[in-house]
Parts: structure tokens; sequence; C-alpha cells
């Protein structure tokens, strides 16, 4: 049995957030990163969204002044200020554009340091963030199947119709705004992620707004009736799908907003959303905004489970590349609400007569899916309120098609949590 995957980074960037940061030292707007690494200039947004939050600052001038170590050079180039020397000059980009940082947040994942307990239902981190678990190549057999229907592509703009249905303000726009929207398809079958990229605006300019990640499925849509009942759709689509933007409730309006862009993801097309007399209209956003979408007429996540799953992954992957994330077991159930006397639901250790089988797909990505083993003896067993952090990885097939994915991760067994997030794949 041996290892597989790629080394993980030692430095605090990325290689390509090291060469962002290059660009940024030498004044570079984000369309001229853009022009200078042959990524698009929303790509290019991203890298410094990571770079800004990785490196705690708040502006690109504050990034490009922090004094970090000497970066490990993975290979030789000319400085990155040269590729850009005889391109064309680009108009900077107005200050605060909007871009889609979908690496800000995560779903709860690992960035503590080894330690103990300090509180009675805090146990020990037996593998963190920084020392995880080690990827095993344990092939296994599973019970689950793919969730990705083969052939189905990615929705454009242009094929769906994006409906506002109602909207408004929290405590007299003090607070923050929400907009519920539908998304139903006009054209062929296709598929559109758990949340949608919106772009906010305020009297024309644009605002610099980041996205809450989330951890739902991808949702296959249908050309149908907007009230369904006449006919049913084929097995795995629906005719639409609700949600709902909104103000994130980490950080409450401080900007009005005027105008509302939405798209199904980058790449793919963007349409207003245009308020009237019944809708409504939210009046402001904060620095961060949620989007989720549903299928229609489904509810809550599934419960019983009593060992948490964590996911920490990146917010873009790309076609034919090996992806690296992290997932964190919980050996403590979720917090449930119960009328006292409660009953005591105190974890038992975790003992693995045989690791348990799980299996992992990029939803949307024909092939992806795979089915292993998990490497648990190096923290077998686990003592109750433990933590343990694997580390894995998945492979974005060659053929794989830009759009919205998402990142799924599960175990046969009914005792862990199935647990998910969003990401994009970029061309």
């Amino acid at each position: 049995m041996s290892s597989r995957g790629r080394p993980r980074h030692p430095d605090i960037l990325t290689p390509r957030e090291w060469e962002v940061l290059e660009l940024l030292r030498a004044g570079a707007s984000n369309a001229q990163i853009a022009e200078g690494l042959d990524i698009t200039e929303r790509t290019a947004k991203f890298h410094v969204s990571e770079i800004l939050s990785k490196l705690g600052v708040a502006t690109r001038e504050e990034a490009a002044a922090v004094a970090l170590p000497e970066r490990r050079r993975w290979r030789a180039a000319w400085p990155l200020w040269a590729r850009i020397a005889g391109a064309a000059t680009v108009a900077a980009a107005a200050a605060g554009l909007s871009m889609l940082a979908w690496g800000v947040l995560r779903t709860g994942g690992p960035t503590e340091a080894q330690r103990g307990p300090s509180t009675p239902d805090e146990g020990v981190v037996l593998a963190s963030a920084d020392n995880p678990v080690p990827l095993v190549d344990l092939p296994a057999s599973s019970d689950a199947k793919p969730l990705t229907i083969s052939g189905v592509p990615p929705c454009q703009a242009a094929n769906l119709i994006f409906d506002l249905l109602s909207a408004g303000t929290y405590n007299n726009g003090a607070e923050r705004s929400w907009w519920d929207v539908m998304v139903r398809n006009k054209g062929g079958p296709c598929f559109i992620g758990p949340t949608l990229d919106a772009t906010f605006a305020n009297n024309g300019r644009a605002l610099w707004v980041s996205p809450e990640r989330v951890g739902f499925h991808i949702i296959y849509l249908e050309n149908g009736p907007q009230y369904p009942g006449i006919s049913n759709p084929a097995e795995g689509f629906t005719y639409n799908a609700q949600g709902r933007i909104q103000t994130s409730h980490l950080s409450p309006c401080t900007t009005p907003v005027t105008q509302l862009q939405v798209s199904a993801g980058p790449s793919l097309g963007a349409v207003d959303l245009k308020p009237n007399a019944a809708t409504g209209w939210g009046t402001c956003v904060g620095a961060m905004y949620r989007s989720e979408l549903h299928p229609e007429g489904t509810g809550g996540g599934s419960g019983g489970y009593s060992v948490q799953t964590e996911l920490d992954a990146p917010a873009f992957a790309h076609a034919g590349e090996r992806v690296r994330f992290f997932v964190t077991l919980l050996n403590k159930p979720p917090v449930t609400s119960c009328a006292p006397p409660c009953p005591d639901r105190s974890p038992a250790p975790l003992e693995w007569p045989q690791c348990p089988a799980y299996h992992q797909e990029l939803e949307g990505a024909t092939g992806s899916f795979s089915s292993n083993q998990l490497n648990c003896q190096p923290v077998n067993p686990m003592p109750p309120y433990a933590k343990a952090i694997f580390e894995m990885y998945i492979d974005v097939p060659a053929d794989a098609r830009p759009g919205p994915s998402v990142l799924s991760f599960g175990f046969d067994d009914t005792r862990y949590q199935e647990t998910s997030i969003n990401l994009w794949i970029e061309p």
C-alpha cells in the first residue's frame, strides 16, 4: 500500500498565490494579474481575496507590504512583473469590484494546532491540519452510488429564468437584507450549484462582497411548468430550485444596494434581478452574503449520526488537477434540543475493529466518484470528544466542464455525518 497525492505546500501561500502577491507588489490591477498569469479576472480577484484572508490584512497595499519568509521556488521563472511589461495597458479595475472569494469561509474546517482539552466536552486533537493523518491508498467497495448524472452540462444563464419572489430588510434596514429567488430551466437538461454568484452594486458601482460557502448538493433542472402537477420530471431532476440570497449574519449591513445581478457560476452568464412593487427590495449589504438553493419540495438535513464530519477544501479546481482537502472527524454527537430532563448523549470511545469505507465525489463531474478505506489506525481508538484531521485527495477528470460543483464526502456507516462543500471548476 502506498501513499498517493502531491506533497502539501510548506508555505503560507500556494505557488499561484505567491505569483499573484508578486504582481500585487508590482502594483498590478486584477485585470493585469489575469493577463499576466493567463487566468480569468474573476480568478485573479479570488486569489487576491485568499491572500488578504491568509495574511490577515484588509487591503492590497497592506498585503504587498507584509514581510514574509522567502517562498520556496517550485519552478524557475522570469520575474512576474516582466510577464506583463509588454502587454497592452489595461485600465485599472474600479476600487471595490465584486469578486468571488469562495475560500474565505469553510464548513468548520481544520485550522487549530494540536492541543489538549479546554472544556469538559472538548477533547484532544489527535491529528491537526499541520500534521494530519496521511492518505493511504486503500481501495474499498461502497454501497453508495454517484450523484452525478452523466452527460448533463452546467446551466447557462441564457437558458434559465430567474424570478425574484420577494425581498425585504430586517430591523428597518439596520441589520441585513434578503432576496428570495426561484430558478427555472427553459432549455435542455442542465445542472446548477447549491448557490448563486451574486454581484451587488450601489448606483452603478460594484461592491466588494464575499460569499459564504455552502454545503448542499448540485441541482438538476428539467424544462417544465412553473407549478408542477400535470407531469413529473425525470428521476434525479426537478422543475425549479428556490432559495434566498441574504446579507450574512456574520457581517451586518454597511452599504446601500441599488442593483443585484446573479449568475449560475463564473463564465456561465448573468442576469439582473429587478424588483417591483410586489416583491419589494432589499436595501443593503455588508462585507459578506450567503446564497442557498434547494430543489423544490425539499426540507432540512438529516440527523441521527454520532460522529461529526467537516470538510476543508479549496474554492476552485481545474480539469485534470488533483485536489488536496481535509476531513475532520469529531467524536461528538451534534447539539440537539430537548425538554428537560435531557438524555445523556455523552459519546463512547470510537474504536475501529476495521477502518470504515468512505466515498467521495465532485458532483457534476462524471467519473470523479471513488471509494476508499479510511486510514484510521494512527488515531484508533478516538476518545470521547476527540478530533482527528485526515488528509485527502480527489482527482478532477480531465474532461470536467467549467461550472459549479460540490465536493461530497460520506461513510457507508450511518454513525458518521455526511458532508459537502461547494466549489467551482474553472477552465
